[in-house]
């Protein structure tokens, strides 16, 4: 049986077309990591789109506090700690134990700043800021043989929640040897204004097991670029589909006949 000589042509286009087609429905995903490593390696491969941006409370002074709705290093902080009266706020601690990049941290104080204890199981913490790929930060604990349990923290950005399970293990953190559990989301593709942070499972009690947070990061646009490795605009795709489609379909109306 004759087959056109275009026919293996036109194939090609045509599995080319569907490829694209389809290309313009994939997107990149929210990533979860509990590695400062991997988490960074994620941010870079972003660069030069975005840079990242830690805040690490140095600039701050022990005592500092931040009240509910106020900001601190381009991040509104918005949050909901029981306990009281008076009611408790967040503040930068710095003693009697550093931070995992510094001497400072966030803690919870009740006497504004004069003393500072820590997070507890039903305290939550609501983030806003610019536009950014990527929220992660580390979660201090007392010392790498704390036992973690699931959902003991809970971080949400990117539409995606990074719970803790039993598994999770905290691991000291240079230059301090502080122990500390990494939390972070990544999305290279989309950006974000908010972050959460509970600690224990929504509705679950409150009190027990303690917690302290430092060294928040997230990105910071650089310029208008598209980020490495981003997905090429649907409208684009569609009309180059669209156009090799065409080109695929003209070439059957007037085939070139091989003989077999």
């Amino acid at each position: 049986m004759a087959r056109t000589g275009t026919y293996f042509w036109n194939k090609k286009l045509l599995i080319g077309a569907i490829a694209i087609f389809g290309a313009t429905t994939a997107q990149a995903v929210p990533t979860t990591y509990t590695s400062r490593a991997a988490f960074d390696a994620a941010i870079a491969a972003i660069l030069p789109a975005v840079n990242p941006n830690i805040i690490n409370f140095e600039s701050a002074s022990g005592g500092d506090v931040i009240p509910t709705g106020s900001s601190f290093g381009g991040v509104t902080f918005t949050y909901t700690i029981p306990g009281g009266p008076p009611p408790f706020q967040i503040g930068v601690n710095n003693s009697p134990l550093a931070g995992t990049s510094g001497s400072n941290f966030l803690g919870v104080t009740n006497d504004n700043g004069a003393s500072f204890g820590q997070f507890a199981l039903g305290d939550q913490i609501n983030f806003s800021f610019s536009a950014s790929h990527a929220f992660g930060m580390y979660i201090i604990v007392g010392d790498t043989s704390f036992d973690l349990f699931d959902d003991d923290v809970n971080l949400t950005f990117a539409g995606t929640t990074l719970s803790s399970v039993n598994a999770d293990t905290a691991t000291n953190v240079s230059p301090n040897n502080v122990a500390a559990l990494f939390v972070g989301i990544v999305d290279s593709a989309t950006t974000y204004t908010t972050a959460s942070l509970l600690f224990g499972p929504p509705g679950g009690p409150s009190g027990g097991a303690f917690f302290e947070i430092d060294d928040i990061i997230k990105t910071s646009p650089t310029g208008s670029g598209v980020p490495d490795g981003s997905v090429p605009e649907p409208a684009t795709l569609a009309l180059l589909g669209a156009g090799i489609l065409g080109i695929t379909l003209a070439r059957r109306k007037k085939p070139i006949m091989r003989q077999s």
